[in-house]
């Protein structure tokens, strides 16, 4: 069940990278880091939700990636201000959107991983960095009047992983880093 979960994920990032324009940022200097961290959403989740996720590396919650559903506009999350070094994505952090909201129940709430569920990944300046793993949204139906935005994390294996690097080094950008 699992496998098809992470088939059908591919096959949403394979879709969303041929069917928009991604232009990936330029260096800005020779110290410049770009990190891209693999997402999918259904239109409803990315149009409707009240959250936002982060990433927590290396067990800091002030150290994140974040994935903000009405802001991505492929399939993946970028970040570009990522200092060099050695990262594992160790949790998941909620933000809520502000929307006109003070505050939320459940902000700011960390889900700690599983040891066995870490990620590990290796930012270097001039590089592009992939993250293993791939952060999910869709919107569930809880009863009839009721739906709710369901998050997933899963670490990529090597053919999934291996199959976004090809898609990214299609697009336009790729060629500005060294690699």
């Amino acid at each position: 069940m699992k496998s098809l979960f992470n088939m059908a994920l591919t096959a949403v990032i394979a879709i969303t990278l041929v069917g928009c324009k991604t232009v990936l940022p330029s260096p800005t200097g020779s110290n410049s880091t770009l990190v891209l961290a693999p997402f999918a959403a259904d239109t409803s989740s990315k149009t409707s939700s009240a959250w936002m996720y982060e990433y927590v590396l290396n067990n800091d919650i002030e150290q994140t990636i974040r994935f903000n559903p009405e802001r991505i506009r492929g399939s993946f999350s970028v970040v570009t201000n990522l200092a060099e070094g050695e990262y594992k994505v160790t949790g998941l952090k909620s933000v809520a959107h502000n929307k006109g909201r003070t505050r939320a129940i459940g902000e700011g709430q960390h889900y700690q991983f599983d040891k066995d569920e870490y990620v590990s990944f290796t930012v270097k300046a001039g590089d592009i960095t992939l993250i293993p793993a791939i952060f999910t949204m869709t919107k569930e139906k809880r009863n009839r009047e009721y739906y709710y935005i369901r998050p997933h994390y899963a670490p990529l294996n090597m053919e999934e992983l291996q199959e976004f690097k090809t898609k990214v080094e299609q697009l336009e950008g790729y060629d500005n880093w060294a690699n």
